[in-house]
């Protein structure tokens, strides 16, 4: 759980161990930094270095945040001072937004996060740092963690109910460097009016709830979070503030208004004394505290409703060794005051005039506040919020019930002398009106739109966004929705996050190394995990890119690394690829991109800035021409390295050729030949760094998350960089942004701000697509509906995706509505989507949605359980979760409130409700990753009247979590099973299963999934691949050789990997493999290793297309169908094929067939294509494009 140092302290801390000479010379730098790097005047105070600090007690945060140069600070300062001007909330929701020239205009919108109240975890929000308190009209207002002021309106009732409002997104309320603070007083007529104190400023006021404001007539020099507010006897709210009004002397303020202070007689010297003022709870009084540096003793001054100034009440001849928080309550007519530093306690229960000493080591838990009528009772906050009932000699947490690292806390009374405590942490915030009892703090989250995002990434085709928070974890939302709950991934922080499988699954790297992948569209789909660094640190998060696929690349350290999910046996599959970057660059990979349009073409960045490109699909590499001392680089200092400070890779999705790349640095390269020489587009652009980009889909225009600098968009027309920053836009940290094509929404992340969106004005679509698909399955028929949002349309196209390739499945009249897939395979996932068409146009494509149709999971529906030995009633391990068909849930022995735990054997009886003939049964060991209860030594009976039973099958299973599949040496007839556990692999007591299932057939196995493929030396080829079935007997490799498969290797059972030898570096090789029991076989793809000297795209001809007229191939580029037209067929072309660009077959057909007519190419995805055609005496090869 991350908490920061404040950027002062740690410029403090750098300044007074810096010399005179070398002080002098970072101004120096400095300045001339500014006139070479600003097109802008730098809007700074004359005295922002001012850096002097008393060394009094104070809470030492948790963890540091990093250095941050001081190039950094003075951009971000910049442009935090420029969109302060820009003004604060348009008051019109809907007027639009303009930039580059008018050639971009929409929308804003947030996503505010709503909560419920039926679970404490559900209502969590995000970080609160600071709030100030509308006494009169009781409301609360609240600083999030970008320093952002809200306006809470709480329902204590209902908290669901409770709304956020938004009031300035500008000032930073949150700012360290300007020590800023917020306090208020409620006006004779009702109204609020707060006021703010920030260094080198006058005091400010507001009257619409801190939209704008105005100067009062009281210039700090420093500013102070020292205040009181109390009546006056005529009624009045008079505010009591404390400062120092320059660099030599404190003096206490007054004010009645907020705006015209009179100055006390009191001053006091600042090298001399340290002070504090405290309004006690149920009091009417207000108190200065002024300790002599020097004697270590304390003056005490009371200032009441009467009095005009400061009055001495007591100087008592105490010795206070240390000087911490002033707390105080009013209980019978007496105060009593508590002084708490990290260590020392002091309390006076006689208004201050004695002190006694309640602890000097308080355990480094610095209080805060003091229970308003238990003064023994008080709180304080680290990573929880402590409690001592003892002043502050021992101390108990309240176990993180309210979430961690505590931020702020107050007590506030209301006008009817009820106190309430309000805490705010990286959880939100939460209230109580007796605040020793954990159980009765109420949340304040619902709507609060304020996540701290490092990271984001969002599926179209699933319609769902997810970011990774601190502390909050990796969450997900539906994507479409501006309010909306959010469901976790994984809890505590998350760095990265990123979907895969065309948006099927999501990856999340979660704090100290730890990858989680959910397949969150796949029903059933569970979470699983690996640990890989066990550091703390992140690098950029790649999608594969490859169908079928679901992969990421962690790009970092001298080899990049691939993770691959094997949905089989539920694991993650940790490959190291075998190009040495380190070897190659002397530096280590920060960025990594890949071209949607030629597989072949990979892209990496160094952390120094070098640029390698690859045409072969990474098995070679060359470095870029003229990038050099001046490319983007990746920030590798300590801490910073968990935020997005590495390069971003982005290929374009229309040119081959064509790559960006950013990172670290005011710049910003494209590239037109594939990576070898780039240009600098920077015209405009103002930045210290750029934390992501994305390219809209004509690719006109490039849209920015530049950190602190905000969000920027370059114009391709206009050669230029434009900032989005107006009155809508937050000052706050952009670190993502995707571009929607399906909406023409612009998708920014923000650590502070959450989510923001850019609703683009463009044309509406001449169909609409269609919307909210879903599928429901029965018994292997999938009901599939959506709604229909054209009124054109003549029809829709629905399609069904079984193996990574769309086909329509049906073509149905306007205003359909629903259909039912009756011929879903058994075993199968399936995908569907639909669009609208007409004539001459069709609509984009709707969500996508998957339908699972597994026999024997249907069959189990009807499952009910005889008997069972044992079974865990209380924590979820009933032995109905064996066949409910969820691999999440299991059956588990009992284990809780029961000694001893029943030993083995443990037996499980089960009514299949009809008599069936079935092959085998299967056995999934639980799948949380936890070995306890995985079953060792097996039997497996059956029956037809459970009286009489028969044994089909005994046996021992490895200790994996892997599915173990039991194949019967005969088939039987049975209505009743029984499985029974002989023994556990680890020799314990416990028994579970996740899910058991019986096969009716004995299936083909599963087509195993290339994963990679590499020479590692000059005569040996390795290749690696997921085995996606258990009952295989063993895989056969084969080679493609002279326009065949041949077979040329064969492996064993379960085995992922083969090495080739004897093979010729210079010869293009092509494999695929098979996995094959009795049944039958089933390939992977084909995957392609180049020969040294080739220039192929994955064609074996490639390097020889022909580019002749004998054959016309038209359009190109095409949509949905292709012709072609061979005006001389002496050669005898008898057959096409179609290869997509890493050279997998596609398509294929005879020439004679489709001549006339044309080759439907509607299911492709856009990309390159190869189309050859083999003739007697020669082939011709053809590049084509889909768009």
């Amino acid at each position: 759980m991350a908490n920061f140092i404040n950027d002062k302290l740690f410029l403090n801390l750098i300044m007074k161990k810096t010399s005179i000479k070398y002080l002098v010379g970072s101004i120096l730098f400095v300045i001339l930094f500014s006139s070479l790097f600003f097109t802008e005047k730098l809007l700074w105070s004359d005295n922002s270095f001012e850096i002097e600090k008393e060394n009094e007690e104070h809470d030492p945060d948790e963890h540091p945040e990093g250095s941050i140069s001081i190039e950094e600070k003075l951009i971000n300062n910049k442009h935090a001072k420029l969109a302060s001007l820009k003004g604060n909330l348009k008051k019109n929701a809907s007027t639009n937004s303009s930039y580059a020239d008018g050639l971009i205009n929409g929308n804003w919108s947030e996503v505010k996060f709503t909560t419920s109240q039926n679970s404490i975890y559900t209502s969590y929000g995000y970080r609160v740092d600071g709030s100030v308190y509308d006494k009169g009209n009781d409301i609360i207002y609240v600083i999030s963690y970008a320093g952002h002021l809200f306006r809470v309106d709480r329902d204590e009732a209902n908290p669901s109910n409770t709304q956020w409002t938004l009031l300035d997104n500008k000032n930073n309320y949150n700012d360290d460097a300007d020590d800023m603070y917020l306090y208020g007083i409620n006006l004779p007529d009702g109204s609020f009016r707060m006021i703010r104190s920030r260094d080198n400023s006058l005091l400010e006021y507001s009257d619409d709830e801190g939209r704008s404001w105005n100067n009062a007539n009281v210039r700090y020099h420093w500013s102070c979070q020292d205040v009181g507010v109390a009546k006056t006897s005529s009624g009045l709210d008079r505010i009591a503030t404390f400062a120092s009004i320059n660099t030599s002397t404190r003096k206490p303020y007054f004010s009645t208004d907020g705006i015209t202070y009179t100055a006390s007689t009191l001053s006091f010297p600042r090298n001399q004394y340290t002070g504090h003022i405290v309004k006690p709870l149920k009091s009417k009084d207000i108190y200065l505290f002024m300790r002599n540096s020097s004697t270590k003793k304390m003056s005490i001054y009371k200032l009441g409703p009467d009095d005009a100034d400061y009055q001495l009440v007591h100087s008592p001849d105490f010795v206070f060794a240390n000087f911490g928080n002033v707390m105080a309550t009013e209980i019978d007519g007496v105060t009593h005051f508590t002084i708490a530093g990290n260590k020392h306690v002091y309390y006076s229960s006689d208004s201050g005039e004695n002190w006694v000493t309640k602890t000097t080591n308080s355990g480094n838990n610095a209080m805060r506040t003091m229970h308003p009528s238990q003064p023994n009772i008080l709180f304080s906050g680290d990573t929880d919020l402590r409690m001592s009932k003892n002043f502050g000699v021992s101390h108990e947490g309240f176990s993180n019930r309210q979430g961690w690292d505590i931020q702020h806390q107050r007590m506030y009374e209301k006008t009817d002398g009820t106190v309430f405590h309000l805490i705010g942490n990286d959880f939100g915030a939460f209230m109580s009106y007796t605040p020793e009892d954990k159980y009765t703090y109420i949340q304040l989250n619902n709507s609060a739109p304020t996540q701290m995002a490092y990271d984001a990434a969002h599926s179209e085709n699933y319609n769902k966004s997810f970011t990774a928070l601190q502390d909050r974890g990796a969450r997900s939302f539906p994507l479409n929705s501006t309010s909306t709950g959010s469901g976790e991934i994984r809890s505590t922080d998350a760095f990265r996050v990123t979907v895969s499988n065309e948006g099927a699954s999501v990856w999340a790297w979660i704090y100290f190394g730890t990858l989680y992948h959910q397949d969150f569209a796949v029903p059933g789909g569970i979470k699983t995990d690996l640990n890989f660094t066990g550091s703390w640190w992140a690098s950029p998060l790649i999608s594969s890119l490859q169908k079928g696929e679901d992969a990421v690349y962690v790009a970092a350290g001298e080899k990049i690394r691939k993770f691959t999910y094997n949905s089989n046996s539920n694991k993650i599959i940790q490959t190291e690829h075998s190009y040495d970057f380190g070897a190659k660059t002397g530096n280590k990979v920060s960025g990594l991109g890949f071209s949607t349009l030629n597989r072949n073409k990979w892209y990496v960045s160094t952390e120094d800035g070098q640029f390698l490109y690859s045409n072969d699909n990474g098995q070679s590499f060359e470095i870029s021409d003229n990038l050099k001392e001046y490319a983007p680089k990746a920030n590798t200092t300590g801490w910073g390295n968990w935020t997005k400070n590495q390069q971003v890779i982005r290929a374009s999705k229309l040119d081959e050729n064509t790559v960006y790349f950013a990172g670290v640095g005011n710049r910003f390269y494209i590239s037109k030949d594939g990576g070898n020489r780039f240009e600098n587009y920077t015209t405009g652009l103002n930045v210290f760094q750029i934390r992501d980009f994305a390219l809209s889909s004509d690719e006109k225009f490039i849209f920015a998350a530049a950190g602190k600098s905000g969000p920027w968009v370059f114009s391709v027309e206009k050669n230029r960089w434009y900032s989005m920053v107006d009155a809508s836009v937050p000052t706050v940290d952009y670190t993502h942004v995707q571009y929607l094509e399906k909406t023409n929404t612009i998708v920014f992340s923000t650590y502070g701000s959450g989510v923001l969106k850019f609703k683009l004005d463009t044309p509406e679509d001449a169909i609409l697509a269609p919307t909210d698909l879903k599928v429901t399955s029965n018994n292997g028929e999938v009901q599939i509906t959506w709604v229909d949002n054209s009124t054109n349309e003549t029809n829709f196209i629905l399609e069904r995706s079984i193996n990574n390739e769309f086909v329509e499945l049906a073509s149905l009249v306007s205003n359909s509505v629903s259909f039912t897939d009756y011929n879903l395979p058994n075993n199968t996932l399936a995908i569907y989507r639909v669009k609208a068409i007409d004539t001459n146009n069709e609509s984009k494509y709707s969500n996508y949605a998957m339908a699972k149709y597994d026999a024997n999971a249907e069959l189990k529906k009807d499952w009910e359980l005889v008997s069972v030995t044992s079974d865990e009633s209380v924590k979820n391990g009933s032995a109905k979760n064996a066949w409910d068909s969820d691999i999440s849930t299991m059956w588990h022995t009992q284990w809780f409130n029961i000694t001893p735990l029943k030993a083995y054997p443990h037996e499980l009886v089960i009514d299949m409700n009809n008599t069936a003939s079935f092959k085998g049964f299967s056995y999934l060991p639980r799948q949380d990753g936890n070995q306890n209860g995985r079953i060792k030594d097996y039997e497996f009976y059956v029956s037809s009247d459970n009286v009489n039973w028969s044994l089909a099958a005994k046996g021992t299973w490895e200790n994996t979590q892997d599915r173990k599949d039991v194949i019967f040496s005969e088939e039987v007839i049975a209505r009743y099973i029984k499985l029974v556990g002989l023994s556990e692999v680890n020799g314990k007591s416990h028994g579970t299963c996740a899910e058991l299932s019986i096969f009716k057939e004995i299936p083909a196995p599963a087509s195993p999934h290339i994963i990679q493929g590499a020479r590692i030396s000059d005569t040996q080829i390795n290749l690696k691949w997921l085995d996606l079935s258990n009952n295989e007997n063993g895989f056969k490799i084969e080679e493609y050789v002279n326009e065949e498969f041949v077979e040329v290797a064969s492996a064993s059972k379960n085995a992922t990997s083969l090495t080739f030898s004897n093979t010729d570096k210079s010869t293009w090789h092509r494999y695929r493999i098979t996995a094959y029991n009795d049944i039958g076989s089933n390939y992977s793809a084909t995957f392609d290793i180049r020969g040294e000297g080739e220039n192929t795209l994955g064609l074996d001809e490639n390097k020889n297309i022909v580019t002749d007229n004998i054959i016309n191939v038209y359009p190109n580029p095409f949509k949905n169908q292709i012709k072609f037209k061979i005006s001389n067929n002496s050669n005898n072309f008898t057959d096409w094929m179609i290869y997509d660009s890493i050279g997998s077959l596609v398509k294929k057909g005879k020439v004679n067939e489709f001549e006339k007519n044309g080759i439907s190419t509607i299911n492709f995805s856009s990309g390159i294509y190869f189309i050859k055609f083999k003739g007697n005496i020669k082939n011709i090869t053809k590049k084509i494009i889909k768009r």
